[in-house]
């Protein structure tokens, strides 16, 4: 069973989602009807737990490792200033457009952004204090941008703005050339020419090199690679099962790996003629061991789902201590 479950109260509110792993994850409000707000959402276990406060002008979210952030806004709604877990300030100024134009991060570096009258960015001073220019046609096409170190970037574009040549900062040209609305030639720099050709469902079915030889690609019905063929005119053939997770794969050698999953999508099981792996799974997908020739790893997390231990076979573990922005500040080794 692969399927969600969703459940509502008072017609509209989310207050319980069951994934496929069933695994829940819950909310709860205050207020009713338009007006109501999440106050508190966790997953089963604890994992991934907020409790939310709304004060005038700003709101304050503790997290399940009890770092609270709280996000200050004006009457336009714009977040104006964050102050984090550590206590650090991030400061946001917008334009008339409600364009984001300036962030003071907290250790006071500054970052802007000067729009054109589309909306697009036509400077970006970093917080080093140098420049990044860009340039648009009258399509809004990006047509140049000049780094800080005075490197351009170009492109051209035909009539249905698609790019048709790229110089890089080297002042190399790459060129491209299209037919029946897909790309078909691609020449480097050398003059080399590269030849594409998809299949009627935009997949790449041919690669044509400029000395003449090819890669092949073979899909099936649904659009999964199923058979690729290099340039040696080895094969390696893949197979998928209905979740189109890749099951199988048969390398030129002979060799053939196999893979499994769990109802997730995680990978829980992985082997080939020579070795094989397996692997269990903590909430949202976080991995929780690997064992291979009765060799253990495992990993343990907190309720944010960061990593804070690696456990090996010996039974020794491998501890981080975090800050309140999940950032590592203390490392402690299996020896101790």
């Amino acid at each position: 069973d692969v399927s969600k479950h969703f459940v509502y109260s008072g017609g509209h509110l989310l207050v319980r989602l069951t994934n496929q792993g069933g695994m829940s994850f819950h909310w709860e409000y205050e207020g009713k009807g338009e007006n109501a707000r999440c106050v508190h959402t966790w997953g089963d276990g604890g994992v991934m737990e907020y409790f939310i406060r709304y004060g005038k002008g700003y709101t304050h979210i503790r997290n399940g490792e009890n770092a609270e952030t709280e996000y200050y806004y004006g009457k336009d709604k714009l977040i104006y200033k964050i102050v984090d877990a550590n206590g650090g300030i991030t400061r946001h100024q917008y334009n008339s457009f409600q364009e984001l134009e300036v962030t003071v991060n907290p250790e006071g570096y500054t970052r802007k952004t000067a729009y054109n009258e589309f909306g697009q960015p036509v400077r970006i001073t970093d917080e080093n204090g140098e420049d990044t220019f860009l340039d648009y046609d009258g399509n809004r096409n990006l047509v140049s941008l000049y780094t800080p170190g005075g490197k351009r970037l170009s492109w051209d574009y035909d009539g249905q703005d698609r790019v048709v040549s790229r110089t890089t900062p080297g002042g190399e040209t790459v060129k491209y050339t299209y037919e029946g609305g897909v790309l078909r030639t691609i020449t480097d720099g050398q003059g080399r020419v590269y030849t594409l050709t998809f299949n009627d469902r935009y997949d790449l079915e041919l690669l044509q090199f400029p000395n003449g030889l090819f890669r092949r690609w073979e899909y099936d019905g649904r659009g999964r690679l199923v058979q690729a063929v290099d340039v040696k005119g080895n094969v390696t053939r893949y197979a998928y099962d209905r979740a189109d997770n890749l099951i199988r794969l048969e390398e030129p050698d002979g060799n053939v790996h196999r893979f499994e999953y769990d109802a997730m999508g995680n990978m829980i099981h992985a082997s080939d003629n020579i070795r094989e792996v397996r692997f269990t799974y903590g909430a949202l997908g976080v991995l929780k061991s690997r064992e291979q020739d009765r060799h253990w790893i495992t990993f343990g997390y907190n309720s944010e789902l960061q990593l804070r231990r690696i456990g090996n076979e010996a039974g020794d573990n491998y501890f981080f201590e975090l800050d309140g922005l999940g950032q590592v500040v203390t490392e402690t080794g299996f020896d101790g």
